[in-house]
């Protein structure tokens, strides 16, 4: 049985990120790719954390349910999928 993945961002992303005060969404500019994303405040709020160091799937999850989602599993499962796709992270058990 593995250990559950830590995500982070990747060094090529080069990823710069704004939100404004009074808002809900982030912009984020993807150096990489040449390309902005507007994200909801949930998916802006798990980038934080990941920048952070606090990418353990644990931390997350547990960090979900500290905030009232009580489906927290399927809620990140569906933030990181989205936040990979967009290439802004990684886990350390992707193939590379």
């Amino acid at each position: 049985m593995s250990e559950s993945p830590v995500w982070r961002v990747p060094a090529h992303a080069d990823l710069i990120w704004r939100r404004w005060p009074g808002e809900t969404e982030y912009v984020f500019y993807h150096g990489a790719s040449g390309d902005t994303h507007r994200l909801s405040e949930l998916a802006g709020l798990v980038m934080e954390l990941i920048q952070e160091g606090q990418g353990t799937q644990p931390f997350l999850l547990q960090w979900l349910r500290e905030q009232g989602d009580t489906a927290a599993e399927a809620t990140l499962a569906n933030v990181l999928d989205t936040l990979a796709r967009l290439d802004f992270i990684e886990s350390d058990d992707a193939p590379g």
